[in-house]
């Protein structure tokens, strides 16, 4: 539902019922506040100078909490409200992004007032907080939710898992199983207790509790590291009771039975595990699984230590079960997303091609694009789409991105061509995709599970990592939503030759033609310059023959090399007949005709009428006018086409196949306009 600027557009200091829009769900619930972490939170005064403690609460029921005393926004709606505002805080949330939450199916024409009240609930509730810097703010489009990080459990969970995770990475098992000892109690029921999970805000709940099964998970292979197998087996027959199907507690389990010698149980939990498995997803157990059944039948498991090493954390507490969570406000500052060694050996994915070599030009483009995808501190996943036309480099420039940008992405790239993946539009495309990804990191889906249930999944395992997702050759909105990462910490960059909205994307970057001084870069870098320098003229003019179209210029410097004899001059004659480029200019197996040819495909799949009407446009000699579509038409005696040509003429200009040069008029490439000439919509279709 769009934002409605006349109702949450004006700041009116005065009036404390303005505040911005969120939606999420939650109900109320009193929360122990001894439960938080050992960090005392002695922040504000009362109006009588004492000092406060003070927590808002995420980690379980949704609360505000003074002095232990639970001070939370009466009704359903507004603890949706203030969850929203919790997992985004100290960043502006939309007014429809929360009206999506409070009402995902279909909000109340009053969804704007309704808003405004809840937030004055909230407001309510947080004057008891004093002077402690937490207050909800309106903006034009939407509410911001100020508050210090170490007052909101959800970012002391945050923190203590990154540290934890850095521990691990580093060795210092003991660092990390303090930091996750105290990072666990910060819970007291699943994220969001008591509020209806759907919508996005019950997506976002369900990666928090994600997030803290991760931790419970974590904390486990801290201890068997240190020696603690048989504190823990008492959790962890708790934890795979809850969670039937996560492999990697039924492997801790089974390694902390066998180090306690228990060998026996151990094997009779792969069973159980490997029933489970079956039953109700219909697999067999992982290769970690099988290896680890293997080693205990050999009895060939390397000796773990039998000590907690010095510095040691408190001991497990084990009324601390569930599911974990992860923080979805932002990317983790001082996480440094390197996988924990008690993960496994599974190298880190780094999918993404090559990029083209030499690369030349798209300097700005290059850091625009880098500056983006990396951003620190966005309060949502970055999303940055490529557009252009085939082949003017929209998959080069996004590896060349990716690459550079390894080092900001410790948890991998993954890479996805959804050209490969199966028919354009088509859910069973999608799906393949996503279950692509998911295996990339070592999950998947049942084979009959559905493209929600397997989104869902990719989702979560997302929400835990930061890793980069370049998914290339999209062709709409729907085909990329379901790749995409929903919480921050992780960026995607989508390559696109057709013209669709995507809401996502917070960076847009459209690619026209190098221009003839890069061109000859180019060109210049692909032969010997020698030969470029002998005929500069005859140069420059293969530049424009191939349109500044570096795929056809890298064909074209392909041509020259293999041909010793030649000189630049020659391969400009070759050149100038249009059809001799079509088949002369070939990269690899493919014809630069087939490149076409396959746009062609996929747009006479789509909208037949638009390669008649293609056809028809290759006849005109130079720029043209709507107005001369029409009578192009009536002159064939086709006067019933031309209002259905106006919506074949965007679909043209969506798939790039036509430009706009100029307000009301049209160009077709010079590539495009010959190889159009030569086809009927029989010899296409």
């Amino acid at each position: 539902m769009p934002a409605d600027p006349s109702g949450v557009g004006r700041h009116r200091r005065s009036r404390p019922d303005s505040h911005r829009d969120l939606s999420i769900t939650n109900s109320p619930t009193d929360v122990d506040p001894d439960l938080f972490c050992s960090r005392p939170l002695t922040q504000g005064r009362t109006q009588n100078g004492g000092q406060v403690n003070i927590q808002l609460k995420i980690l379980g029921r949704v609360d505000v909490l003074v002095d232990g005393a639970s001070c939370p926004p009466a009704g359903i709606k507004p603890k949706q409200l203030l969850a929203a505002l919790l997992l985004n805080p100290n960043a502006v949330m939309p007014t429809d992004r929360l009206i999506a939450a409070l009402w995902p199916d279909e909000p109340p024409a009053s969804a704007l007032d309704n808003l405004r009240t809840y937030a004055t609930g909230i407001r309510h509730s947080l004057r008891s907080t004093g002077d402690a810097g937490i207050s909800l703010t309106t903006f034009r489009l939407g509410y911001q939710l100020n508050a210090p990080p170490h007052l909101l459990d959800l970012s002391q969970f945050e923190e203590l898992t990154a540290r934890a995770r850095a521990a691990t990475a580093s060795g210092r098992l003991s660092v990390a199983a303090g930091c996750l000892g105290e990072a666990l109690p910060l819970w007291t029921g699943a994220a969001g207790e008591g509020l209806p999970r759907n919508g996005w805000l019950g997506s976002a709940l369900d990666a928090l509790d994600e997030s803290r099964t991760i931790a419970l998970e974590d904390r486990a292979d801290a201890w068997l590291g240190l020696g603690r197998h048989a504190e823990l087996i008492p959790e962890l027959l708790r934890l795979t009771a809850e969670h039937p199907l996560r492999e990697r507690l039924w492997r801790q389990l089974m390694l902390a039975q066998y180090r306690s010698g228990a060998a026996g149980e151990a094997l009779e939990t792969y069973a159980t595990a490997r029933t489970t498995l079956a039953d109700q997803l219909g697999i067999e157990p992982g290769d970690e699984l099988v290896e680890l059944h293997r080693s205990i039948l050999r009895r060939d498991l390397p000796e773990a230590p039998s000590e907690p090493a010095q510095g040691t954390a408190e001991p497990l507490d084990g009324a601390v079960a569930g599911r974990l969570a992860i923080r979805t406000d932002g990317p983790r500052r001082q996480d440094t997303g390197a996988p924990s060694r008690a993960e496994g050996t599974r190298p880190t994915p780094l999918q993404v091609p090559a990029p083209p070599s030499p690369f030349v030009g798209r300097e700005r483009e290059e850091r625009l694009l880098r500056e983006a995808v990396a951003a620190v501190g966005a309060d949502a996943p970055m999303v940055a789409l490529i557009r252009g036309p085939l082949g003017i480099g929209k998959s080069a420039l996004a590896s060349r991105v990716a690459h550079g940008l390894r080092d900001e992405f410790p948890d991998g790239q993954l890479y996805v061509n959804l050209r490969d993946c199966g028919t354009p539009h088509a859910s069973a495309t999608t799906l393949h995709a996503v279950r692509h990804l998911l295996r990339s990191l070592g999950r998947d889906v049942a084979p009959d599970a559905t493209l929600a249930e397997a989104t869902c999944l990719l989702r979560s395992v997302l929400a835990s990592r930061r890793l980069l997702i370049v998914i290339d050759n999209a062709v709409c909105e729907s085909s990329v939503v379901a790749l995409l990462p929903a919480y921050p910490g992780s960026s995607a960059i989508i390559t696109s030759s057709r013209e669709f909205a995507l809401t996502q994307a917070g960076r847009q970057t459209r690619l026209g033609p190098l221009d003839d001084f890069d061109g000859l870069r180019l060109l210049g870098s692909l032969v010997d310059p020698a030969v470029i320098r002998a005929d500069q003229a005859a140069a420059d003019e293969v530049v424009r023959l191939c349109g500044g179209i570096p795929l056809v210029l890298r064909a074209a410097a392909a041509r020259l090399a293999s041909r010793p004899s030649w000189s630049v001059a020659m391969l400009r004659d070759s050149l100038r007949d249009g059809r001799g480029r079509l088949d002369g200019l070939r990269l690899g197996e493919s014809s630069l005709r087939d490149y076409l040819r396959s746009v062609l495909d996929e747009l006479a799949a789509e909208r037949p009428t638009a390669i008649e009407l293609l056809r028809r446009l290759s006849l005109f000699p130079t720029r043209f006018q709507q107005s001369d579509i029409a009578h192009l038409f009536r002159a064939d005696g086709a006067r019933s086409a031309t209002r259905p040509a106006v919506s074949d003429l965007e679909t043209l200009i969506d798939f790039h196949l036509l430009e706009t040069p100029a307000p009301g008029y049209f160009d077709l490439p010079d590539l495009i306009r010959v190889f159009a000439s030569e086809f009927s919509i029989r010899s296409v279709g």
